[in-house]
């Protein structure tokens, strides 16, 4: 049986705890999708294009992405460098998004490996529907939920003892 060393063992023991700390995801599976490019889309592009769809585009499904808005599709999945998504974040032309700022490098980045991994969008991720949308129906079973009900006056029940209670309430 050989016998290694802990100093031979240091660096694949750092290399795999720095992989481990980093929650390196693929760029290309559901769990990098959901965990790290939907909350930068619903932070910083749903509230412009989505219902509303300013410029004509809307950013909450892959088909849109790929359809595009006034400028052509937001998205050429692999080549990150023909996608105006892209573009318009890293803010190297008159195309600066999202409005009011700059994104953080990291969210560049994974936007970046993301399209550049083939912008997987899983089919379990379904378009973002606002209340604001026609799309948008309130089930009966929803609507049936407690706190929806409208007000009623109730009759307080009977107290046992009546020396303890101060008002009908009590």
């Amino acid at each position: 049986m050989t016998r290694v060393s802990a100093a031979a063992t240091l660096p694949l023991l750092v290399c795999l705890t720095a992989i481990f700390l980093s929650g390196a995801t693929p760029a290309n599976t559901p769990e990098f999708f959901e965990n790290r490019i939907r909350p930068i889309l619903a932070n910083n592009c749903f509230p412009c294009h989505t219902n509303s769809a300013l410029g004509g585009l809307r950013l909450d499904s892959l088909d849109a992405m790929l359809k595009g808005g006034a400028t052509g599709p937001a998205l050429v999945p692999g080549d990150p460098t023909k996608s105006s998504l892209i573009t318009a974040i890293l803010q190297t032309t008159d195309l600066k998004m999202p409005k009011g700022g700059k994104l953080k490098p990291l969210e560049i980045e994974d936007l970046t490996d993301w399209v550049k991994n083939g912008a997987l969008w899983p089919a379990s991720a379904a378009p973002v529907v606002t209340s604001k949308g026609a799309d948008y129906v309130i089930t009966p079973q929803q609507r049936a939920f407690w706190s929806f009900q409208p007000l009623k006056a109730v009759t307080p029940p009977p107290v046992k003892n009546n020396k303890w209670a101060n008002t009908e309430i009590d």
